[in-house]
């Protein structure tokens, strides 16, 4: 099975509060990729959230 069958689903709220979570680690060198990931993440997840209501 693929492993993106796998993933949590993770509500935009929930996001947040990772995102705020690991913003205090965000001076942590070994944080900052994931956070930057996230972050791109959660953009993306907003997008296609919005796209989703306009229709």
């Amino acid at each position: 099975m693929p492993l993106a069958a796998h993933r949590p689903v993770i509500t935009m709220e929930d996001w947040t509060l990772i995102s705020r979570a690991l913003s205090a680690y965000s001076h942590n060198s070994e944080y900052q990729a994931v956070i930057q990931r996230l972050s791109g993440q959660m953009g993306a997840a907003e997008t296609t959230r919005m796209n989703g209501r306009s229709k």
